[in-house]
């Protein structure tokens, strides 16, 4: 195989890395604005457009990487790629690039999973408030546990009577 092919799939990776690397900052920085208390709800918006045209750039040069290995009949992932690029560069770059690129995918992708965890525990907090207001509504003088629930004094002493 030969050098040329070495330094396409070098291009292909290094481009596909720059976008992952615009997209992991730009879930570094929609994290760091969900945590804050002062949330600005404009600014994660904005964040959630560049980030959905990031994630169509990143996918459109994944498809174009992924069809540029079918079209010179190498394999698509794993060991094999692995082998695959060792046996394109011996000097071990192309290699260790895409090592570098699959550590930072792996890292982007954990960043966005504790950010989704940070959404579900907000919105569940969220829920939790609202109920308890639907709740108060429900009842004169609702009484609260140390989890938040309610329940009236009334009902409470019906059931010890019982």
């Amino acid at each position: 195989m030969s050098g040329t092919t070495a330094q396409r799939l070098t291009t292909l990776i290094d481009a596909e890395h720059a976008l992952l690397g615009e997209l992991a900052a730009l879930v570094e920085r929609e994290f760091t604005e969900v945590r804050s208390r002062k949330a600005n709800q404009q600014v994660l918006d904005e964040i959630l457009v560049e980030k959905t045209a990031l994630v169509e750039a990143l996918d459109a040069a994944t498809g174009e990487r992924l069809s540029w290995l079918e079209a010179h009949q190498l394999p698509s992932h794993g060991e094999a790629l692995k082998a695959a690029m060792a046996e394109l560069d011996s000097s071990g770059d192309l290699h260790d690039r895409y090592l570098r690129f699959e550590a930072d995918a792996i890292a982007c992708r954990d960043r966005n999973r504790q950010l989704g965890q940070l959404n579900l525990r907000q919105l569940q907090s969220v829920e939790q408030a609202l109920k308890l207001f639907a709740q108060r509504g429900d009842s004169e003088n609702p009484a609260y546990t140390s989890l938040g629930e309610s329940h009236t004094p009334q009902a409470s002493r019906f059931l010890g009577s019982a």
